[in-house]
């Protein structure tokens, strides 16, 4: 029965699982979703310390180009069908990213002829976590004692859940009237919806309650609509400026000069990247990194960038 069950979650068709906020805090969501996930696809089951390895159990795990409890890099998560946007990141989705994980651990596996070794040195350096290649003689020692201290986590009082996949374009602040929850609610039923999301895409695959679901239906016509309706305008209002802008007359002779830039002082905070930074303040990733003598795209929490606007 549990087999079946996620069977099911990884077909998207809707589960119960216990609704994460940050980590792994507890045994059966852990067992339910990872252990069970690696056991039906054959694979060794120490496997199942990979997100301890990597993310610390942590779903919500962002580093460099990888993210999520399974760190994910971005060209891993599209292979495997999912999304990822500066509002969208189905890398921090429990069952999703498992699933993938699970998918592409088990392509690893057969590419290598099951030599385990192999497998989780293609897995970290695509992680992104090359620095763990010097300790490759203990990683599975690592991954065996991690693998036997799951039950050192305590039983949790389960959520019944579902999946909504949107069939276009919802904007998140709407979606979150339609349901009768906060935007900061709807996050922790979904790590994978960022903090600052305005608009989340179609394709989408949400968690919200079993009970919310009649909501959802009843408005997700009308939701769609909004969202088109909002980009349309968007677009045109887009058009007009370039149109002004193309017919505004030259000026000879004297220029006006231009004021001094404005610096902006950004504190890092967990989950940015540069690329949600970059758009925050509209300028390019480029631009960030010129500015702060930065030659790879790596960001820390607490890290200080210097921006001008």
């Amino acid at each position: 029965m549990r087999k079946k069950l996620i069977q099911i979650a990884i077909l998207l068709i809707g589960f119960s699982f216990v609704a994460p906020a940050t980590g792994f805090k507890t045994y059966k969501q852990w067992e339910q979703t990872v252990t069970t996930a690696v056991s039906d696809a054959s694979l060794p089951s120490n496997f199942c310390g990979i997100p301890m390895l990597l993310a610390d159990f942590n779903p919500d795990f962002a580093d460099n180009n990888a993210a999520g409890a399974w760190a994910l890099s971005i060209p891993v998560a599209h292979k495997y069908s999912l999304v990822v946007t500066d509002d969208y990141d189905a890398r921090k989705d429990l069952a999703l990213c498992t699933a993938a994980a699970v998918a592409y651990l088990k392509d690893l596996y057969a590419a290598e002829n099951g030599n385990v070794e192999k497998v989780l040195e293609r897995y970290v350096v695509t992680a992104c976590r090359q620095d763990l290649l010097s300790q490759k003689s203990s990683l599975m020692r690592k991954l065996d004692e991690i693998a036997a201290d799951y039950q050192s986590y305590k039983e949790p009082v389960p959520v019944r859940m579902e999946y909504i996949v949107l069939e276009g374009d919802v904007i998140a602040s709407e979606l979150c009237a339609t349901l009768g929850v906060s935007a900061s609610m709807l996050r922790e039923w979904n790590l994978s919806i960022s903090p600052s999301a305005a608009m989340l895409p179609s394709g989408a695959k949400i968690n919200i309650p079993a009970e919310k679901t009649r909501d959802f239906s009843s408005g997700a016509k009308k939701l769609y609509a909004s969202a088109s309706e909002k980009k349309a305008s968007e677009k045109a209002a887009l058009e007009r400026q370039k149109a002004a802008a193309a017919v505004q007359p030259k000026t000879s002779g004297m220029t006006s000069a231009k004021p001094a830039p404005k610096v902006v002082y950004y504190k890092v905070k967990r989950g940015d990247t540069l690329t949600s930074i970059a758009r925050r303040y509209s300028t390019t990733i480029a631009n960030i990194k010129k500015w702060n003598n930065m030659r790879s795209d790596a960001i820390r929490d607490g890290q200080t960038l210097k921006i001008y606007r």
